[in-house]
């Protein structure tokens, strides 16, 4: 499962806190940074990775595809209280892509 976060300390604690145990929380892209009391991490055996693929010009070349319709990106919008069955359906294809939780979404 993956969880987007907006550099805001409070959503990585979150994002940490709320993570199956021995999850993974991946660090893509560039700025921000991470302040996670370590306890949070090595009481759930937690992984912070740093993952950066290609270069600033890439990202701004693979949005500019996205915008003119050259490449589509296959995402769902999902209630943020169906998290539970979202690793159900993606073992079981029933999520093409990814899948976004959000409060308050139908």
């Amino acid at each position: 499962m993956s969880l987007v976060s907006d550099h805001d300390t409070r959503t990585l604690v979150w994002m940490i806190a709320v993570m199956f145990p021995h999850g993974s929380y991946f660090a893509v892209g560039y700025g921000g940074a991470i302040n996670v009391p370590a306890i949070d991490i090595v009481s759930r055996a937690s992984n912070i990775i740093g993952n950066l693929v290609g270069s600033y010009n890439d990202l701004a070349d693979l949005v500019a595809l996205t915008v003119t319709g050259s490449v589509r990106l296959h995402t769902s919008i999902r209630p943020l209280n169906s998290a539970l069955a979202e690793p159900d359906d993606l073992d079981n294809g029933r999520i093409r892509g990814g899948a976004v939780l959000v409060p308050g979404a139908q």
